[in-house]
């Protein structure tokens, strides 16, 4: 799938029309480094809300059902999926996270 600057921005531009008071859009995805997006400030006086959502903002402390045991099993191949990096290999990670070699760079300090 390829990313699709101006369909994302038209989406997220107008994300806030639809709601109901008081409700949220939520954005997820990973746009580059960047992108914009304009809001029609109006839209937004009623309490509505436009969020941005990673995995890192998911609960994680209660595992997935099934994953612990997909890991004991070696179903689920973290040492494919985790790679750490010194922090000053950022650029490196993050080159990696783009080109697919990792998924998940974690950066230690």
């Amino acid at each position: 799938m390829s990313w699709r600057p101006p369909a994302t921005r038209a989406c997220s531009a107008t994300a806030s029309t639809p709601l109901a008071c008081r409700g949220t859009a939520v954005i997820v995805g990973a746009p580059p480094f960047g992108t914009e997006v304009g809001l029609d400030v109006n839209a937004m006086l009623a309490g509505k809300r436009v969020v941005g959502l990673t995995l890192g903002d998911a609960e994680t402390r209660t595992p997935r059902p099934g994953t612990r045991a997909t890991d004991r099993r070696r179903r689920l191949p973290l040492e494919r999926l985790v790679r750490h990096y010194p922090f000053e290999e950022i650029q490196t990670a993050v080159a990696d996270m783009v080109s697919g070699a990792t998924v998940k760079p974690v950066l230690t300090f």
